[in-house]
């Protein structure tokens, strides 16, 4: 019988064995797994615990033990820590000797990441001590607990002791949490992310971005309770901010006048996504784009060149607009038409190129987050190009049913006509297995209206795509209505479930 050592599994070289460890192990509790191979034989414990690099991934998910066991075998290379605390206020006790392990290797720091309902400890801990090796920062407050658990930071939280602490910083990303940005007087970032941002000052993120040129990623993200100091729309003193390496470019929940600010000042020419959304002001995305538009223009246009069509989301409260790399959220005003503050946008978006002027329109509705009612459709232009229209319902006999009856016949309360005439492609999941006679008669009135093929008559339908509230348990569909509406679209192909229906009633075949 052949010696177990002389298969070929052990006959590899340890470079060889190393590397396949490398590649098999997952960057979730990998010193769990570490464990397992270690324990297969002799020699491959011996090759795992004698390549510290393999052990510089320590991960608080793991457990103490090994937590220690990996920071012994990982001896001097630089370490690689995550932290996890969603268990409650019961994990404390696992808080603090965690805390406690890490804390006397952090001269070996190169990248921390921790993220919980509760970071009261590891802010203490952070707050004191220096981590001169840290490339990469994550830091993540979580806010969706039940009341009565963990309570987020609200207080000011100052990191590393201050000035010139994280000199080897390239990867700033905090979210939730109040950091005092200014005494870390961080510079030379390539990535920038902050969400619900609360207390850092605008002059604070603006002298950051300036001192660092080499920035590839930028996500601003205020809180909806931030409080905005005072700022001058147009600082006299405000240079240009160089970033030709940037690619990605978030704002979000700005106000006007920072908003203002920072598109006047970057300069940005390799940009490939930009998402801005503004909810403070009348028309605050138009205010703080239209006025930038000549020094965004090359960009702007750049981001959807060979674009052939506008996607756009929306609810009663808030639409976004998509193209290509740029994405723009809008916000409704109360008691205005949703269209107030839609339309503008698709104009602006229509003028970034010829290509743009007769996109045709993607529009997707629902009452996912928000109620949706028909009195929300009141101020489309016929001009505005949507072709694609979604309907799409979370709720069985919601309000959302009632905007059905809107697309089948010219409403006096629309001063052009037909709601949406230029629309060729409707998918809704508003069928019951009785079928929907409101669907029924839009697609009877449409299919005669554009039969008529008059001045003000709409588009004729070509694809109908059906599902049920409940999309995946469809039951039987009503036959009766299954057959009259084959007949009223007149044509126009049907798909129930992604499958199409054929020309006779009860006849299908699959799309190809």
């Amino acid at each position: 019988m052949a010696s177990v050592s002389l298969t070929p599994i052990h006959t590899l070289p340890v470079e060889l064995l190393l590397e396949i460890f490398r590649i098999v192990i997952p960057q979730w509790r990998r010193m769990k797994a570490l464990v397992k191979l270690s324990s297969v034989c002799r020699r491959w414990r011996v090759t795992a615990e004698g390549a510290p690099t393999l052990w510089s991934g320590i991960d608080g998910d793991d457990g103490l033990p090994l937590v220690r066991k990996a920071l012994e075998l990982s001896k001097d290379v630089l370490l690689d820590i995550t932290y996890r605390d969603l268990s409650g206020p019961s994990s404390i006790g696992h808080r603090i000797e965690f805390m406690e392990e890490i804390e006397g290797s952090t001269f070996r720091w190169r990248s921390l990441s921790v993220l919980g309902y509760n970071l009261n400890l590891a802010m203490v801990t952070l707050g004191g001590v220096s981590a001169p090796q840290l490339t990469a920062l994550h830091l993540e407050q979580r806010f969706d607990r039940l009341e009565g658990q963990d309570h987020p930071i609200r207080w000011k939280v100052y990191l590393f002791g201050g000035p010139n602490a994280l000199p080897q910083l390239k990867h700033f990303d905090v979210s939730g949490l109040p950091i005092a940005i200014a005494p870390l007087q961080l510079s030379g970032l390539k990535s920038l992310s902050m969400r619900d941002i609360r207390l850092a000052s605008d002059e604070e993120i603006y002298q950051v971005l300036l001192n660092s040129p080499e920035l590839e990623l930028l996500e601003l993200e205020w809180s909806d309770d931030s409080q905005w100091p005072t700022v001058a729309v147009e600082p006299p003193d405000s240079p240009f901010i160089e970033l030709p390496n940037l690619t990605g470019f978030t704002l979000m929940r700005t106000h006007e006048e920072f908003g203002h600010r920072l598109l006047l000042s970057i300069v940005a020419p390799n940009l490939r996504h930009f998402e801005i959304e503004v909810n403070r002001g009348t028309h605050p995305v138009l205010n703080i784009i239209s006025p930038n538009v000549r020094h965004w223009r090359r960009v702007l246009t750049s981001l959807t060149t060979g674009i052939q069509e506008i996607e756009m989301v929306g609810d009663a409260v808030e639409c976004r607009i998509e193209v290509g790399g740029l994405t723009i959220w809008t916000h409704n005003h109360e008691e205005e038409p949703m269209m107030s503050n839609i339309e503008p946008v698709v104009d602006l978006v229509r003028s970034l190129g010829s290509h743009l002027h007769n996109a045709p329109i993607n529009f997707t509705l629902s009452d996912e987050d928000h109620p949706v009612f028909p009195e929300l459709l009141s101020g489309f232009s016929p001009g505005l190009g949507i072709a694609k229209l979604s309907l799409i319902s979370t709720e069985e006999d919601g309000d959302m049913s009632d905007l059905v009856h809107l697309l089948s016949l010219p409403n006096a309360s629309f001063s052009n006509g037909w709601i949406f005439p230029q629309l060729e492609i409707l998918r809704t999941n508003l069928v019951w297995a009785e079928g929907n006679d409101d669907l029924l008669a839009v697609i009877k009135a449409r299919s005669a209206a554009a039969a008529k093929q008059g001045e003000g008559s709409p588009k004729r339908l070509r694809e109908i795509r059906l599902t049920m509230y409940d999309e995946d348990a469809p039951c039987p569909l009503n036959t009766s209505f299954k057959r009259a509406l084959m007949e009223a679209a007149d044509g126009a192909e049907v798909y129930w479930y992604g499958e199409k229906w054929g020309a006779e009633e009860g006849s299908s075949e699959q799309r190809s």
